[in-house]
């Protein structure tokens, strides 16, 4: 791993992917993660943000406000909800707008105003961003979403690098060494290990799907410059 001495940001980093590539980050790096409850992990520095609840423009005023300079900023907030668009609330498909699309875009436009250019964005998405599912329509379309937000950021000058994750179904309870667990499900550790090798290089886009049963890595787009 390469990246050293950098104020790297997790938003969604006190559990999942989020918190695993906080503490493999936390070797060398300025870790701040997010989210509402601190995991209490050395090296990491929580700093609570609930982006379902009160007015998201006021939260991410102050929290960027008082933000250090940012090198490199993860995306790993994400709430999942399954069900045909008909069978859902608003509350449901408004908290998942929320997280996936409103949050990043004003969060990364605070910053980018802030501090005028941002190393790095590291987006974890999922290959639901390409795939259509009949009980996944809110969740499909903001990950496409997501995705294109991330690939735009690195047309105009602001953000110099931008790698978009995209793993199947990951095994929470995990299973150290194996890419594949219980019932075919990804193993987190491996992920976080691709997610650091695929950083490396010169790139300016990079969407990684991450597939399984067999677990495979496939570039699905790349842009250099």
């Amino acid at each position: 791993m390469s990246i050293r001495n950098q104020n790297i940001l997790i938003v969604g980093g006190t559990s999942g992917l989020g918190f695993r590539l906080g503490v493999a980050l936390s070797q060398g790096n300025k870790v701040i993660i997010t989210g509402r409850n601190n995991p209490l992990q050395a090296g990491l520095e929580f700093r609570f943000l609930d982006l379902c609840e009160g007015s998201l423009s006021e939260q991410l005023d102050r929290f960027v406000e008082d933000l250090p300079s940012i090198d490199i900023l993860v995306y790993a907030a994400g709430h999942y909800e399954r069900g045909a668009l008909r069978e859902m609330g608003d509350e449901q498909i408004i908290k998942m707008n929320n997280l996936y699309l409103l949050a990043p875009t004003l969060l990364l436009a605070r910053v980018l105003k802030k501090q005028e250019r941002l190393s790095s964005f590291i987006a974890l998405s999922s290959v639901s961003q390409w795939i259509a599912k009949p009980e996944e329509s809110v969740y499909c379309s903001l990950k496409a979403g997501f995705g294109m937000l991330s690939n735009c950021l690195t047309l105009s000058p602001g953000v110099d690098k931008a790698l978009v994750v995209a793993p199947a179904r990951v095994n929470k309870k995990g299973q150290g060494g194996a890419r594949e667990g219980e019932n075919g499900k990804l193993d987190p550790d491996w992920i976080i290990e691709v997610i650091l090798a695929e950083h490396e290089g010169i790139f300016r886009y990079k969407l990684l799907g991450i597939a399984r049963d067999p677990a495979k890595i496939e570039v699905r787009d790349i842009r250099l410059h």
